[in-house]
């Protein structure tokens, strides 16, 4: 989705939110030579092997940033913004849209891959709310939010939505293969014991996620979705 816009838009600078570890960038840096990539990411235990990957590739240049402020490049300098799964975990997304629209050239793209609640919490049974939450801790995020919220946010810091789809249906098949291996887990205490001593808590808390996921999305609570923005 990304190439196909570097490519209509012949696209000469591209920014990535939340690189993480550059996998993409540095795939499309590799595929693209002649242009600019940069990745901004918050997490320094990332960012070091961003840098590793960068390092043989003149094109693609990571840095340690926090997508709420992009001061670093100037307005109207950017053709493509791109950020994938991370924006979920921003609080303050109106922020980080109005710092994207300001160093987007006009009818530049912004292009997101990420999940929200599909239902209204209001309509939510007590059980299905419960579900949501567990799994939003799970993945350390305060919360999935609506996601004709944020597309109203976006449209009131100046883009227009060009593409948007719910994918949810093309992840299901990984969910399932996350929920077997959550079961695995629940249905083996003393081995999840034994890993729970050598593993990140964080694995162990994925595993209430990896459980819930397949559910939570198939019932229509949470979705994945791939949404292209136009900077008016």
């Amino acid at each position: 989705m990304v190439e196909k816009y570097i490519k209509k838009l012949s696209a000469h600078n591209v920014l990535e939110l939340a690189t993480g570890r550059g996998a993409t960038s540095a795939y499309l840096a590799q595929r693209h030579p002649k242009i600019r990539f940069e990745g901004i990411e918050l997490s320094h235990a990332q960012l070091s092997l961003a840098k590793k990957k960068s390092k043989k590739l003149p094109n693609y240049t990571p840095v340690a940033g926090d997508y709420h402020d992009l001061s670093r490049y100037a307005d109207d300098s950017i053709d493509i913004v791109f950020v994938i799964e991370a924006l979920c975990y921003s609080t303050q997304k109106s922020i980080v849209l109005a710092e994207v629209k300001r160093v987007l050239k006009k009818g530049g793209i912004l292009a997101v891959f990420d999940g929200y609640t599909t239902k209204s919490r209001s309509k939510m049974t007590k059980n299905e709310l419960l579900a949501c939450q567990l799994t939003e801790k799970s993945m350390a995020l305060d919360i999935f939010e609506d996601y004709r919220v944020v597309m109203r946010t976006a449209k009131e810091k100046g883009f227009s939505v060009v593409y948007n789809e719910n994918v949810s249906d093309f992840i299901l098949p990984t969910l399932r293969k996350f929920e077997r291996w959550a079961k695995a887990y629940f249905n083996r205490p003393l081995t999840a014991k034994a890993s729970n001593v050598v593993l990140p808590k964080k694995l162990a808390y994925n595993t209430v996620a990896g459980l819930l996921m397949p559910d939570v999305v198939s019932q229509g609570l949470l979705g994945y979705y791939i949404t292209v923005l136009k900077a008016k």
